[in-house]
């Protein structure tokens, strides 16, 4: 949020000057005009990983470390300016 204030002092647009992209798709991305692109991470679903896996360490503690992935998503809105393939 802090971005767009500073974008628009500065008179650049937001998304014709300069695309902005955010992470986590907090719910104030829906406020900001035009609205956040975002990456959507399903934070529920993350924090359940990281308890089992803390739990698991308690458990054993030498045990080999591991990398948690989760899907995330894209979340196109009005902050970025879409293109066409084959287009200049």
């Amino acid at each position: 949020m802090h971005v767009y204030k500073v974008l628009q002092e500065l008179d650049i647009r937001i998304p014709d000057d300069i695309s902005v992209t955010g992470f986590d798709n907090i719910e104030d991305s829906y406020l900001l005009k035009p609205t956040l692109t975002t990456i959507d991470v399903p934070k529920e679903e993350l924090g359940k990983r990281a308890v089992r896996a803390l739990l698991s360490r308690i458990d054993m503690k030498n045990a080999p470390k591991e990398k948690i992935i989760v899907a995330s998503e894209l979340l196109l809105r009005e902050s970025v300016l879409s293109f066409k393939k084959g287009t200049d």
